[in-house]
Order: C-alpha cells, then sequence, then structure tokens
C-alpha cells in the first residue's frame, strides 16, 4: 500500500470533474455488465480496470483513472472478440450439422 501511494498522487484533474466525472460513472456500469458475462477467465481485465478507476478515484489521481479507461476499452475489445468467435464457431457448427 505504501508503494502505491508512492506512485498515485492529485493530478490531471480535468479527467475527475464536471461531465468526465460523470463518465467515470458510466464507464463503470459498462464494465460491470461485461464482468457479468458467462466469458471463461473473461472477467479479469474489466476487474482490473475498475480497480484502476477506483483508486484513481480515492486518491484523485486522473492518470489512473486514464489507465483503468484503456485497460476497459481493451476489456471490451477482448470480450467483443470472445463473443464474435464464440457465435461463429457455433455458426460452422451448425453448418457441418446442416441444422
Amino acid at each position: 500500500l505504501r508503494r502505491l501511494e508512492k506512485v498515485m498522487r492529485p493530478r490531471a484533474f480535468w479527467l475527475l470533474s464536471g461531465l468526465p466525472e460523470r463518465l467515470v460513472g458510466a464507464f463503470c456500469v459498462v464494465m460491470a455488465v461485461v464482468l457479468a458475462l458467462p466469458i471463461p477467465f473473461g472477467n479479469w481485465l474489466p476487474s482490473l480496470a475498475l480497480c484502476f478507476v477506483a483508486l484513481g478515484l480515492i486518491e484523485r489521481d486522473g492518470l489512473s483513472v486514464l489507465a483503468g479507461y484503456i485497460l476497459g476499452v481493451l476489456a471490451l475489445l477482448v470480450s467483443a472478440m470472445s463473443i464474435w468467435l464464440m457465435l461463429k464457431a457455433l455458426w460452422l457448427l451448425m453448418a457441418e450439422l446442416k441444422f
């Protein structure tokens, strides 16, 4: 915890005031939905993004919130790709079985 407090400090206030602060809430809702998807091993990246955002809000560190946003976008891409690959595999399986 002490190492983390040495790295985190109040900075990049523009990410934590006004409209961007409200976008944090919307981002957290989207990450919670992605977290609830039943994708095997697919919940660690959204949870890590939420941890970065939460720590950034606690310490008023906008760069930590920005890192959480980047991880969240990566989590959305990974989840979307996983869902697309599962649907494609299902479609190929059904085509092979001639349903």
